[in-house]
């Protein structure tokens, strides 16, 4: 009987390291993703004042793209960190992976039979 609750134990902490592992996984992923979603938004923020830029010019007929050079510069930047970041998540995997406790250590049903 003493054997079974020693498997027990054994099982059950080997269940939270895994879930602990995937939770971190996921936290990750997640954290990533939410950067992505802010410089995305600072992208579009940009895009609007270029957008604004480009209209005042047209609206006084004195459209030059030079005054717009800055921002296109930071769009450029901002797509390079989003295509980074994107990567990264690839890299981590998606949210189907397997984690295992410990990669020696393998366990299966029979490990709690009494």
């Amino acid at each position: 009987m003493m054997q079974f609750f020693e498997k027990l134990s054994k099982w059950i902490g080997e269940g939270f390291s895994v879930i602990r592992a995937y939770s971190r996984h996921i936290l990750e992923r997640v954290n990533i993703n939410t950067k992505i979603k802010n410089i995305d938004n600072e992208k579009n923020r940009i895009l609007q004042n270029i957008g604004t830029i480009v209209y005042n010019l047209h609206i006084n007929g004195e459209i030059e793209l030079e005054s717009c050079n800055t921002m296109f510069d930071q769009i450029a930047d901002i797509d390079k960190q989003i295509i980074s970041l994107q990567k990264r998540v690839k890299e981590i995997g998606s949210d189907n992976v397997t984690i295992s406790a410990s990669p020696n250590e393998q366990s299966t049903s029979d490990d709690c039979v009494v």
